[in-house]
C-alpha cells in the first residue's frame, strides 16, 4: 500500500500537473484538495502520512491548522507547510509536536521570519526546517517543485534520511 499524501493546494492544479507531481503518484497515494481542512473527511485525514499546505495567504486560510486536537487523529502524520506561516498556529503546533500527536513537521515558512533563535521548532527532534527558499517566483517554481518531488520520492523510497535534508542551524 502506498503512503498517503494530501496536499492542500490553492494553486488550480498548477502543482498537480508538472511532471514530478505525477511521478510522485507511482510510489505515493496523493490526493489535493481546495477545501479548508475541515471539510476533509476524518477518515481520509486518518490515513495521510504527510499533509502538506500549499495556500495562499487569506482570511480564510489563516490559522487553518489552528484546529491541532482534530489533528490527534493522525499520530503517523508529518505536516509540511512551504505556503505562508500564518496559516499555522505555531503554539499548538509546538505543543501537538511535544506530545506525538503528529509524527513531525517540515517548515519552510513562519509567523516570524526569520524563526526566533529562541523557538523552540528548533529544537524539536521530530522538525525540520529551512530558511523560507519556496519562492513564487513564477521562473523558478517549477524548479522549487521539482526539488521538493524529487527528496520527497527519494525519502519515501529510504534513499534519503531526514539528517539529509536541509536544516540550519
Amino acid at each position: 500500500m502506498l503512503p498517503l499524501l494530501i496536499v492542500l493546494d490553492d494553486w488550480e492544479g498548477l502543482v498537480a500537473a508538472s511532471d514530478c507531481w505525477k511521478k510522485l503518484q507511482n510510489i505515493a497515494e496523493v490526493k489535493f484538495y481546495k477545501e479548508h481542512l475541515d471539510q476533509i473527511p476524518s477518515d481520509i485525514l486518518a490515513k495521510a502520512e504527510f499533509l502538506m499546505a500549499l495556500r495562499e495567504r487569506t482570511a480564510l486560510n489563516d490559522q487553518l491548522f489552528e484546529k491541532m486536537p482534530r489533528l490527534k487523529l493522525i499520530l503517523q502524520t508529518v505536516l509540511i507547510n512551504t505556503s505562508r506561516g500564518t496559516i499555522i498556529d505555531e503554539d499548538s503546533l509546538i505543543v501537538a509536536l511535544q506530545q506525538n500527536h503528529l509524527a513531525g513537521a517540515g517548515l519552510d515558512v513562519f509567523v516570524q521570519e526569520p524563526l526566533p533563535v529562541t523557538s523552540p521548532l528548533r529544537a524539536l527532534k521530530n522538525v525540520i526546517i529551512t530558511p523560507h527558499i519556496g519562492w513564487t517566483v513564477e521562473e523558478v517554481f517549477e524548479e522549487f517543485a521539482q526539488i521538493a518531488c524529487n527528496q520527497l520520492m527519494e525519502f519515501l523510497e529510504g534513499k534519503l534520511a531526514a539528517s539529509e535534508l536541509l536544516q540550519p542551524a
